[in-house]
């Protein structure tokens, strides 16, 4: 990713002043994240890709036993933590697979 890629990412939220909401996710996901909180099952229907760079890659069988209605399981040939910014086109493309799985 390019150094200007970065910057206009980055200054966006600058900008706009909303990097303490984006970033506001993360503090709530993770700010007393108890052993019971990641073994509760997730029901909703739910399609997973892994990037080969990103920051965290979980063994398929774990996100299966936490996500009981997974609906597309996939392994992109590249990109990491913001595959939006890395490899839009295959990001798209994923986005589009997971939604071909919805009911109509």
């Amino acid at each position: 990713m390019s150094r200007d890629r970065i910057l206009d990412d980055v200054s966006l939220y600058w900008f706009t002043r909303t990097g303490a909401s984006a970033a506001r996710l993360y503090w709530e996901s993770f700010r007393g994240l108890g052993v019971s909180d990641v073994n509760t099952s997730v029901t909703v229907p739910a399609a997973v890709t892994v990037f080969p760079c990103d920051l965290q890659k979980l063994p398929r069988s774990w996100v299966e036993e936490r996500y009981r209605d997974q609906r597309c399981w996939s392994v992109a040939e590249r990109g990491g933590h913001f595959p939006m910014l890395e490899v839009a086109d295959a990001f798209c493309a994923e986005i589009r697979a997971a939604f071909a799985h919805a009911p109509a």
